[in-house]
């Protein structure tokens, strides 16, 4: 029976989404390569595909010769009896056609796995093609199997991995559900592509706000910034680049309409809208919101602030298992130091006492070398007179007699050696 390809080639184009032209042309590729098996590397053939009769003929051309002594020949004798004629002069191409149908089962099986495998690598590479700038995007996918923790998703041309830490703890799956998922990677891997999906990236906040907010689309208000612990909390700074717009309404939206749908889809994640800030300062008090900030200490070198909060609000700004502080830090990229004003104050006394050990700092002297961040005896043995002068205001002279006080005062303090 010949092999009729029409119909197997309009029903493969139209499911994997490949050209006809280049399932036609994969046919005969694997029927190539399969008669190169059978007949051998020094055989010489054509295949030919009829469209007119929809069939694949296979074309083998032997030379005419006497007495024939390899594969690649035929007597003149046989090529005569074969061709149905009297005379064939020798040294002549005789051509063999072969349809499908004459050919053994072997050689059949043979093409069937070499389409099998080319259809294959090409379905790969269109789903590779289709899916390598779409990192980044949002997709609904159906769940359809689970692996070891990790869910493979239907997301139309392709199957996708949601690995297990990329979804949210408070999340349960069951086969046939819909989930809406971030595409975190996309992989040629020598398997075929892989598409990593992810409900956890900061990113896919990015992107449902993006959906919700149409002011974001439109390029007046700006996402900075997202720090997120997946399931409980999220904090988003904000912007906006119009100064009639309050970034901060247009992301709650009316009557919070906007953050409460993206919070149901996260299943009640708690997300905070923070007013971003050119201000380092103002910025770390807007993340640490609720808290109310009473002072801030910056040291700019060390990219860290200390940060001084009423006593009742202590536990506001670190927050439960100190997680709005760890947010706050992701988003700002500041190193925070969270203290109560009675912590402050209780370390004040203590740093105070200790620097009055020296004879001539009265309560005054050491309450200026607390304010500028001199909080040992050690530190001021080490300054230069002018420089503490400087910092306490006084003559030089005060200065070398304070220096030397404590100077003495670690001297004293240094256990003596036993002769």
């Amino acid at each position: 029976m010949e092999i009729r390809l029409k119909q197997v080639i309009d029903e493969v184009s139209r499911e994997k989404g490949i050209d006809q032209a280049l399932i036609r042309e994969l046919v005969i590729s694997a029927v190539d390569e399969a008669a190169r098996k059978k007949f051998g590397p020094q055989a010489e053939f054509r295949t030919n595909y009829e469209p007119e009769t929809d069939t694949v003929e296979l074309v083998e051309y032997k030379k005419v010769v006497e007495k024939a002594a390899t594969s690649g020949e035929i007597s003149v004798g046989e090529a005569c009896k074969k061709a149905g004629v009297e005379d064939i002069t020798i040294g002549d191409l005789f051509a063999e056609r072969f349809g499908m149908e004459e050919l053994d089962r072997v050689f059949a099986r043979n093409v069937l796995q070499i389409i099998t495998k080319k259809l294959k690598e090409i379905e790969r590479a269109n789903v590779y093609n289709e899916f390598k700038d779409r990192k980044g995007q949002v997709v609904v996918g159906i769940v359809r199997r689970f692996e070891r923790g990790d869910i493979v998703v239907d997301i139309g041309r392709a199957e996708a991995i949601f690995p297990e830490r990329e979804q949210i703890p408070k999340e349960r799956y069951r086969i046939g559900n819909t989930v809406r998922c971030y595409i975190l990677d996309v992989t040629n891997h020598f398997h075929g592509p892989q598409l990593i999906l992810s409900r956890r990236a900061p990113g896919f906040i990015m992107k449902l706000f993006e959906s919700e907010v149409p002011e974001v689309a439109e390029g007046l208000v700006q996402i900075v910034a997202v720090a997120r612990e997946a399931g409980w909390r999220a904090k988003v700074s904000v912007r906006s680049k119009d100064p009639r717009i309050d970034p901060v309404g247009a992301f709650i939206g009316s009557k919070g309409s906007r953050v409460q749908a993206i919070v149901q889809d996260l299943s009640g994640e708690k997300i905070d809208i923070v007013p971003y800030s050119d201000d380092p300062i103002a910025y770390v008090c807007n993340a640490l919101a609720p808290a109310k900030i009473q002072r801030v200490i910056l040291d700019e070198e060390a990219h860290q602030m200390e940060i001084i909060v009423g006593d009742d609000h202590l536990s506001v700004a670190i927050g439960k298992r100190g997680q709005n502080v760890r947010l706050a830090v992701e988003l700002t990229g500041w190193n925070l130091d969270i203290r109560s004003e009675s912590e402050v104050r209780k370390l004040k006394d203590q740093v105070k006492k200790a620097l009055m050990q020296v004879e001539a700092i009265d309560d005054h002297l050491a309450e200026e070398l607390y304010k500028r961040g001199v909080y040992s005896i050690e530190e001021i043995s080490r300054m230069e007179p002018a420089a503490l002068g400087d910092t306490l205001g006084v003559e030089p002279a005060v200065a070398e007699r304070i220096r030397n006080g404590a100077a003495g005062v670690l001297e004293s303090m240094r256990p003596r050696r036993t002769e």
